[in-house]
């Protein structure tokens, strides 16, 4: 049997004499006592995480992210449509997003929430207060500042986002990353027209 006080299972690790839970516990953390995780921390990506395992939203490790828990309290069960297309939203799926207006992760507070669908959380050109998201290419033409999948998708554009990137990345002006003829599957233009 595992040697730690309580614990009832049997010994897999004879040099320790303990189960497989307090050899793991032992080598996460150099002790075979739990150790009780804090409130609020920060994940990898900058958003802060709470300890909720009886949240309905929590993942199976009890960890949920803090703008989740504070949109959940103000929605409830039923989200709003997506605010920029009207898409239908739904918890739980990866099609839902919670995005931070301001930009900042830490910015938790209700009135700097909304809940978007991923293509519109993942293609808004602008921010509030006009910053530019960060590591997305902009393609800058008659005063509009778009991304390079916003102006793909707008009408007159025959290109797709992959090529106005490629064409930005390599040194093509803004309006020729939009609208220079295609050098290949040039009757496609034509169809689309």
């Amino acid at each position: 049997m595992c040697k730690i006080d309580g614990c009832e299972r049997s010994s897999q690790y004879k040099s320790q004499d303990v189960c497989q839970m307090h050899y793991f516990r032992f080598m996460r953390g150099g002790s075979y006592e739990l150790k009780k995780r804090k409130e609020k921390f920060f994940d990898d990506r900058g958003y802060v995480l709470m300890c909720l395992p009886n949240h309905k939203l929590s993942s199976k490790n009890g960890l949920i992210r803090e703008h989740t828990v504070v949109a959940y309290a103000k929605y409830g069960d039923t989200l709003p449509d997506c605010e920029l297309c009207g898409k239908r939203l739904l918890w739980g799926g990866r099609s839902t997003h919670i995005d931070h207006i301001d930009n900042d992760k830490s910015n938790n507070a209700p009135e700097n929430l909304r809940p978007l669908c991923n293509g519109c959380n993942s293609s808004r050109p602008y921010r509030e207060g006009g910053k530019l998201r960060e590591g997305a290419l902009y393609i800058s033409f008659n005063g509009r500042v778009m991304s390079v999948k916003m102006w793909a998708k707008e009408p007159g554009v025959m290109v797709s986002s992959g090529t106005i990137r490629n064409r930005k990345n390599s040194g093509m002006s803004d309006y020729d990353c939009l609208f220079k003829e295609k050098a290949t599957h040039k009757q496609d233009t034509q169809k689309r027209a």
